[in-house]
């Protein structure tokens, strides 16, 4: 199984503003995509095939965040052709999705000072952080990506070369690579620390929650719809907890105007307790929340072609408000 996950926001730099991270699970390989932050499903298919699929063929699962790429008509078409699970992240909680996003931690921690200093060329250094992210051990395993994944480790920088002759152009190329190389390898080590104390400090176990209880919900990260943030709840509910997934995930009864996963993490809870709420939190969410509409639309704009296939016929729709890439054959019925 595979774990895709974006980091954002980063300086444009030729035309990429994003990484797609792409993660083992199990050898623990990852490789580093630069994109834009706004890829589609097609194309971030088209940097799956090209990055991924032409190297390790495809994954019998793939996890990742419920992101419109991931939930289009278009790509999940894809996925069945190719034979391959859907498995969505809990909501809101990037640690589910734990493996890209400590991928991503560390790569931030790996382009840090040569973001801040050169801007415009980060996109050059994400091949040697993959590199050296693959070739150092990883802590879960014992070994190095590579290791687990091919047996050995590559060759990185072997010797000097013959001494006979000089190319300086050559030379410094190589010795800045290597300074480069040993640079990002400091910052893996130290990433790795920063990520544990981070993950430590906000993990927190709190007050125990069981099914059946009513408990409130962070609004942080919720996709709210226009109005002013500073005005936002901090919380919504009290919902009924009907499921308790694994120790720290649970599933929540969600009105269904909210239009959201109802799959969370603990850190996103806590318990409600009637009686001993003060009154200005004592408001059971009346008020309808305005959140993003994250579904796919489910109303046809235009019918663009029609065929038989399999003894039926079927029409080629575009659906209102969507893009050309979620155009679907569907049964004429």
């Amino acid at each position: 199984m595979v774990s895709i996950d974006f980091m954002t926001d980063l300086p444009k730099a030729r035309g990429k503003t994003a990484v797609m991270v792409v993660v083992d699970l199990m050898t623990k390989m990852c490789h580093f995509i630069a994109c834009s932050h706004a890829v589609t499903a097609e194309e971030t298919a088209k940097l799956f095939v090209e990055h991924v699929f032409r190297l390790h063929g495809a994954p019998l699962r793939i996890l990742y965040d419920r992101g419109r790429q991931f939930t289009s008509r278009f790509w999940r078409k894809l996925m069945s052709l190719l034979d391959v699970e859907v498995v969505f992240s809990t909501a809101r909680h990037p640690e589910t999705n734990g493996q890209a996003e400590r991928a991503n931690s560390v790569l931030q921690q790996y382009l840090r000072c040569y973001v801040n200093e050169r801007e415009k060329d980060w996109v050059d250094k994400l091949a040697l952080a993959e590199f050296a992210y693959n070739n150092a051990e990883h802590v879960s395993t014992g070994m190095s990506p590579f290791m687990a994944n091919y047996g050995c480790h590559p060759r990185a920088f072997p010797g000097e070369g013959e001494g006979s002759w000089s190319v300086p152009a050559a030379e410094e190329f190589v010795e800045e690579m290597e300074a480069l190389h040993q640079q990002l390898k400091l910052n893996l080590e130290r990433a790795k620390e920063v990520y544990k104390r981070q993950a430590d400090r906000h993990r927190r176990e709190g007050e125990s929650i069981r099914v059946g209880d009513q408990v409130w919900l962070s609004t942080k990260g919720l996709p709210f719809k226009g109005g002013c943030k500073k005005l936002r709840p901090k919380r919504l509910g009290p919902f009924e907890v009907t499921q308790q997934v694994n120790p720290v995930i649970f599933r929540l009864k969600l009105p269904s105007h909210m239009k959201l996963h109802p799959v969370f993490h603990r850190s996103l809870l806590s318990p409600f307790r009637e009686g001993r709420e003060c009154l200005g939190q004592q408001n059971r969410t009346p008020l309808h929340p305005q959140m993003e509409e994250r579904e796919l639309s489910g109303h046809a704009a235009e019918i663009l072609d029609s065929r038989w296939k399999g003894g039926r016929g079927e029409y080629l729709v575009a659906w209102e408000g969507e893009t050309a890439e979620e155009n679907a054959w569907v049964p004429a019925e």
